[in-house]
């Protein structure tokens, strides 16, 4: 079994850092700064007042609250969203406190929640959670071939219309493996990505996929998705913003798709310090009719 640990992510610095260190200090240079409370550097594209009100998503690798669970609920507070993903989350693990995280998060921001677990650890569960305003219902735990991770499937009922909602942690690639691990982990990544396309074939139904990719704009995963969604971010003019690490982001792997019944109005990594992960924003607006679309899974 592939072995996963939330501080794999700190290991890939190692190897990432210096070679894109000039590249990063540009972009942040010509980037707007970060605010707290909104994605920054992205053009803001306004709401259509004819359509359904605007909704508000999020994303966010919370690294079992690491640094504390304080700053990862005052961050979700400040950023507002109507639906919330959220990876690398404890249930009841000893090295967290024994807390139900999910379940206190959604209580301190009076949001509904559903949790499913990765794998059991130190007598407890590591998993993915999805918080919302609106009733969720139709929860899926759905593994992956040859994979330990799963990915999260259900519905949530906006007031407008039902949305599909899928929560993903992809596996992620230490570059300092040797070739044939690096390549496992790849392929694995790979087969995770595909198997939540698979998922969001719902015919006539508004999809948003969220989570940590573990992946570059550009790399095989990020081409699957593009050729059926909207990265939310590139849309709105967020790409160039960084996502991971947090005290200076130098990639961003962290993102927000949406399906073509989506009118997508802004996305932007947004300031904290609570995890080692920018939270990822989008506002977006599900257009009129969208159930006369074609199928997700027409091509």
């Amino acid at each position: 079994m592939l072995k996963v640990h939330i501080r794999q992510h700190h290991q890939r610095l190692v190897s990432m850092i210096f070679p894109r260190i000039i590249i990063a200090a540009i972009q942040i240079f010509f980037l707007c700064s970060l605010s707290t409370c909104s994605p920054s550097g992205t053009e803001v594209t306004h709401a259509n007042e004819d359509l359904p009100p605007p909704l508000r998503v999020m994303t966010y690798n919370i690294r079992a609250a690491d640094y504390g669970l304080t700053g990862i609920i005052a961050t979700l507070e400040q950023g507002k969203a109507d639906i919330i993903a959220l990876q690398e989350v404890d249930k009841l693990v000893r090295r967290t406190g024994r807390i139900d995280q999910a379940k206190k998060i959604a209580r301190r921001l009076g949001m509904n929640y559903v949790f499913q677990k990765h794998f059991s650890y130190q007598g407890g569960e590591f998993g993915l959670a999805l918080l919302s305003r609106y009733e969720i219902d139709r929860v899926e735990r759905v593994q992956v071939r040859r994979s330990n991770l799963i990915l999260l499937k259900a519905r949530v009922l906006t007031p407008s219309q039902s949305v599909i909602v899928i929560v993903v942690h992809f596996h992620p690639t230490n570059p300092l493996d040797k070739a044939s691990t690096k390549k496992e982990n790849d392929a694995a990544r790979l087969r995770e990505a595909k198997r939540a396309l698979e998922l969001a074939t719902t015919p006539n139904s508004p999809v948003l996929i969220m989570g940590d990719f573990n992946d570059n704009p550009g790399s095989p995963a990020h081409s699957l998705f593009s050729e059926r969604f909207q990265d939310c971010c590139s849309v709105a003019g967020g790409a160039w913003e960084k996502t991971w690490p947090a005290g200076f982001p130098i990639t961003r792997i962290d993102y927000i798709w949406a399906s073509p019944h989506f009118r997508i109005l802004q996305c932007g990594a947004f300031k904290s310090s609570a995890s080692d992960h920018l939270p990822v924003m989008a506002e977006i607006q599900i257009t009129a009719d969208s159930g006369r679309q074609s199928s997700l899974g027409a091509k």
